[in-house]
């Protein structure tokens, strides 16, 4: 049948045959889906159905965390100049917000004297990643420590640049390392769920989640005790919120811990004390509404992206962190005229692409690939237009 790419075989396990749990009630079907899927016993298949926020680890146990939340509280308390360098998607500047608003918490009088700031480069001018420029620029305004938030595993020169012009860099990411012949980049710290000895119990997490177990550390360091006050434990669960969005987002496994952060973060959007969330949830007509994964995917998530494709990221982290309702709707605004103008551009470059594509003979059976350009087109949503040429 035309359309289908993959054969799918059932799992060889005889159990699954059974699919029931004497003490989780479940349909027979679902229990056999779920058995199918590999869940193998009556604890993974109730942590998958009934989520709880109970079950997020430890973030003492995320490797590198604990070096790197002392480093930055000892910065705040030291007067010293601390920027959060993020990515341009939403995952990114989740990311960035979270951390901020962390940093805000455990201290407040570094974020209002403009010790704590926020950079992210430019999509097309700068490009993905740690930039040994921009790193440069910032340790000549004064910033003493630079954390990365879903970048930087791999940036090697960045790196080395960033320990020559004096600055302690902390990367946080969650993408791919090297390989380990190749090392990892010369940083002060690197808070990453997959390095070290692979203790941590769950590898996938987003970039924003990364932030948020860092953001959880730091607070209970700074608060001395492993049990926050309700204050901060109501202000962690807003950065819940932004790390559930991000979560949708970046489409990474909706298994484990991410799952707890896609239900608890989705969940508490609705009930934010954000401006920024709740400025971006009236620009999409979503007050007051359950938000889901279709909503955060699909009406939140590209809003905020279109801040990186058609203009500046910076402005969606200046959304997510400002305490001003006024300037939350003005950005917010702001950002529902930049989704309609990526709709209206990507949808112009589809179809010239797909004229192109059909008119040169390159969508027909046997053509393995559809290789296009065209100086007019926008460089911030060709990488969508390719994703729908194939789709």
């Amino acid at each position: 049948m035309r359309g289908l790419t993959h054969r799918w075989i059932e799992p060889k396990d005889g159990s699954a045959r059974e699919a029931i749990w004497p003490g989780f009630s479940l349909e027979p079907l679902a229990a056999r889906v779920l058995r199918a899927r590999g869940f193998s016993d009556e604890v993974s298949a109730r942590s998958f159905c009934e989520p709880r926020l109970s079950g997020m680890h430890d973030p003492a146990l995320l490797p590198g965390v604990e070096r790197a939340a002392e480093r930055i509280i000892a910065a705040l308390r030291a007067g010293e100049r601390v920027a959060i360098y993020g990515d341009y998607d939403v995952d990114g500047i989740c990311a960035s917000a979270i951390l901020y608003h962390a940093m805000a918490l455990v201290a407040p009088d570094a974020v209002r004297e403009g010790r704590v700031t926020t950079y992210v480069p430019h999509r097309i001018d700068e490009g993905y990643g740690l930039n040994g420029d921009a790193l440069e620029a910032l340790a000549g305004q004064g910033v003493r420590v630079v954390v990365s938030v879903d970048c930087g595993i791999t940036a090697f020169e960045a790196a080395r640049r960033a320990r020559l012009a004096g600055l302690d860099l902390i990367i946080t990411d969650h993408h791919n390392p090297p390989d380990p012949a190749d090392g990892l980049p010369e940083a002060f710290e690197i808070v990453h769920p997959r390095l070290g000895d692979n203790s941590y119990p769950w590898g996938e997490l987003a970039g924003a989640g990364v932030a948020f177990k860092l953001a959880w550390r730091l607070c209970t360091l700074a608060h001395g005790n492993d049990r926050l006050s309700d204050a901060w434990r109501t202000v962690l669960l807003d950065l819940l919120a932004l790390a559930g969005l991000a979560t949708i987002a970046d489409i990474v496994p909706l298994l484990d811990e991410n799952r707890i952060i896609a239900r608890f973060g989705l969940q508490r959007l609705k009930s934010t004390r954000l401006a920024g969330v709740n400025a971006l949830l009236e620009a999409s007509d979503l007050s007051g509404q359950k938000i889901g994964p279709t909503e955060a995917g699909f009406m939140l998530g590209p809003r905020l992206n279109a801040c990186g494709r058609m203009g500046h990221a910076a402005e969606a982290v200046e959304l997510l962190t400002t305490a001003t309702p006024e300037r939350a709707a003005e950005i917010a605004g702001a950002l529902n005229r930049l989704n309609r103008q990526r709709q209206s551009t990507e949808r112009a470059i589809f179809e010239q692409a797909a004229e192109r594509a059909e008119s040169s003979g390159m969508t027909g059976d046997g053509r393995r690939g559809i290789v296009l350009a065209d100086p007019g087109w926008h460089a911030g949503v060709i990488g969508i237009v390719c994703s729908r040429l194939v789709g």
